[in-house]
Order: structure tokens, then C-alpha cells, then sequence
């Protein structure tokens, strides 16, 4: 269970670093005098508040697993 919500807090880092990577890439190629400006502006807000929200999930995952690997600890060491 622990190595459970270790990889996915890894991959929801990932997936959030990609979509920041998205999210820079995508600004360099706006123009800003374009019609359609305020799509890719929402766009934009979208990538953001979804990378910053699975980096906050990813963050939550991996503190789970740090506090499952404590308890299984402590756990082994009442058994001795």
C-alpha cells in the first residue's frame, strides 16, 4: 500500500511538471493580438490550476506513504 502511494504521488508529479512544461511552451506561442487570445488564455488557466492541484494531490500521496512506512514500523517494532 505504501509503495502504492509512493508511485502515484511520482506520477502525478509528472503529469504535473509535463503540464507545466505544456503550459510555458504554449505561452511562448501566443499572439496576443489574435481573436482568439482569451481561449488560449483560458487554456492556459485551466493547465495551471490542474498542474498546481495534482501537485498538491501528488504531495498528499507521498506523505501518505511516509506516514504508512512509520506505522509499519512501528508496527515491526511492537512485534519484537
Amino acid at each position: 500500500m505504501r509503495r502504492l502511494f509512493f508511485v502515484l504521488s511520482i506520477m502525478l508529479f509528472a503529469i504535473a511538471f509535463t503540464a507545466l512544461v505544456f503550459m510555458l511552451v504554449m505561452v511562448d506561442e501566443i499572439n496576443y493580438f489574435s481573436a482568439v487570445f482569451h481561449i488560449e488564455a483560458v487554456v492556459l488557466a485551466a493547465t495551471a490550476a490542474v498542474a498546481i492541484l495534482l501537485a498538491i494531490i501528488g504531495l498528499l500521496c507521498f506523505a501518505l506513504s511516509s506516514m504508512l512506512g512509520r506505522l509499519e514500523k512501528l508496527e515491526k517494532g511492537d512485534e519484537e
